[in-house]
């Protein structure tokens, strides 16, 4: 694949670049540090402020996953109009920490 770090040769007697490997993994590093502050930072400012940092529609999300890990459907909630999978794959917001789902989407984003 064109543009990414691979210990392969991308052509005929090509060698890979270090130096873009580097780049690219320092841009990486620079961009997942930048949505780890902001996840914090979200996390804090919807603990400490009225108006909250969090989108509405990642608590319909949320709530999506809290009804699908009690054994309902997630249309259960008025407003959930996503697909169900992605109700399932944000379960852990329910028993692991309710940042899970930002974290699942930054690294989506990332990749």
């Amino acid at each position: 694949v064109e543009g990414m770090c691979s210990p392969f040769p991308q052509g005929k007697g090509e060698q890979p670049s270090r130096l873009n490997c580097n780049t690219r993994m320092r841009q990486l590093y620079i961009a997942g540090t930048i949505r780890a502050l902001l996840i914090m930072y979200g996390t804090w400012h919807d603990a400490n402020i009225a108006v909250g940092y969090t989108d509405v529609d990642y608590l319909v999300l949320t709530d999506g996953a809290r009804l699908v890990a009690g054994g309902a459907s997630p249309f259960e909630r008025q407003t959930y109009r996503y697909t169900p999978i992605l109700a399932l794959l944000l379960t852990p917001c329910v028993w692991l920490h309710a940042s899970f789902g930002k974290l699942l989407f930054c690294s989506s984003d990332l990749a």
